[in-house]
């Protein structure tokens, strides 16, 4: 029994190893608890980082939500150092290159939708201590329910 224990666990690490190697190393989540819905009700989360110059930060959308009809979403990703915007990015969270996880289902107009994808790649302009912000634009809010929306950061 023990032995068996010890192969699982070996097995394991080297799954979760050899996935960090295919997808990078995650350095940042920026989780928000609702989509924002105009410039006077902004949801917004944030991380810090410290970064590289020319280090390429992978960003990844993990995303678990529930739609009516159709639904168009977008974030904006800040990326900020001495209060100054240096980079901005918005990205579609449902473009994605690579997938993860992904389970839908459209039954009647109602979507639900499970997934971690890659969506962009942005360069590091300088060494220093980044502050990233994030927040998700949906085309139509009062129709989606999210259970989770995270931004993750990798290299």
């Amino acid at each position: 029994m023990r032995t068996t224990n010890l192969v699982l666990l070996a097995a394991a690490g080297l799954l979760l190893t050899s996935c960090e190697a295919l997808t990078g190393k995650e350095i940042g989540r920026i989780a928000v608890a609702a989509p924002s819905t105009d410039t006077t009700n902004l949801v917004i989360g944030e991380t810090r980082l410290t970064l590289h110059k020319n280090d390429q930060v992978q960003v990844w959308s993990h995303m678990d939500l529930e739609y009516d009809g159709e639904m168009g979403m977008f974030w904006v990703l800040r990326l900020q150092r001495d209060n100054m915007v240096l980079q901005e990015l918005q990205v579609d969270p449902m473009e994605k290159n690579i997938t993860i996880g992904e389970v839908r289902t459209d039954l009647g107009g109602h979507t639900k939708w499970s997934f971690t994808g890659k969506n962009a790649t942005m360069s590091i302009p300088e060494d220093g201590n980044y502050t990233c912000t994030a927040i998700l634009i949906a085309s139509n809010p009062e129709a989606l329910k999210l259970t989770k929306a995270e931004l993750v950061l990798k290299q």
